[in-house]
């Protein structure tokens, strides 16, 4: 859900019910298929977001010369915290858009129904203005005034708006997933701490060990993100990842040099 607010990834259903446009078995699988892929953005904005609270905070403490255990109690606590405020910051964000589109419903329902002339002149308007003929534009009209749910759903995608809600139960389903992959990818990086003394025997860094696994994932995360092979994504989210770290690297050494 990257979010009403940052997201924008909500899962989605239609206001109105439109099932006589189309047949039912097709519908079915369409939203089958809308559902499959909005769980998995939501799966993947709030992996990445975890990844990237983990990735600045063992920076941060690599650069600051922090120990192990303390990279393991501020990473856990602030990752488990941050997943359950994120979480129900993006239910409160999609509660409020959804709220907002559903008083556009009514308005623009009331709007049909009391002038109606006004709006299917209107309509046939927008779509001259997109290159129809008047003589197709009014044909299209014509058969939209029959449905007045789709006709109202583009009277509100004509104000700007999206024209697509989420039920309570949605809402809170996405905003599940985002807590539960916000909080999986965030923790996993941290679990190279617990074999601290193994990797150091070998003669690795941890704190090395763990970037280059972030790293990993980012691109994982970042190419699943905009499609399955869409590696340039997943190029992007790494260099992000890698810009954020080194600034928080950098002020972590300097506030440890001079402040601590």
């Amino acid at each position: 859900m990257k979010s009403a607010g940052s997201r924008g990834s909500y899962s989605s259903i239609e206001i109105g019910d439109t099932s006589s446009v189309s047949s039912n078995g097709n519908q079915n699988n369409n939203n089958h298929d809308q559902i499959f892929g909005d769980m998995t953005k939501s799966l993947a904005f709030g992996g990445l977001d975890g990844l990237y609270l983990t990735f600045i905070m063992i920076a941060a403490c690599y650069g600051g010369g922090m120990d192990v255990n303390t990279v393991k109690i501020v990473g856990i606590s602030t990752t488990v915290a941050n997943s359950l405020v994120y979480g129900i910051n993006e239910y409160l964000a999609a509660k409020a858009h959804s709220s907002y589109i559903h008083q556009q419903k009514l308005e623009c329902q009331a709007k049909f129904r009391t002038r109606r002339d006004v709006e299917i002149k209107k309509m046939i308007n927008r779509f001259e203005s997109q290159g129809m003929s008047y003589n197709h534009a009014k044909s299209v009209v014509d058969v939209l005034t029959q449905y007045e749910s789709l006709f109202i759903n583009i009277m509100i995608d004509d104000l700007g708006s999206k024209i697509i809600v989420e039920k309570d139960d949605g809402l809170i389903a996405d905003s599940f997933i985002l807590v539960l992959s916000f909080a999986i990818f965030g923790l996993l990086p941290l679990t190279v701490f617990y074999f601290d003394d193994s990797i150091k025997s070998s003669g690795v860094s941890t704190h090395m060990v763990a970037f280059g696994f972030i790293l990993l994932l980012l691109v994982l995360l970042g190419s699943i993100k905009s499609g399955i092979s869409s590696w340039y994504s997943g190029v992007e989210v790494l260099l992000l990842g890698l810009f954020c770290a080194f600034i928080s690297y950098f002020l972590g050494a300097s506030l440890s040099q001079n402040i601590i």
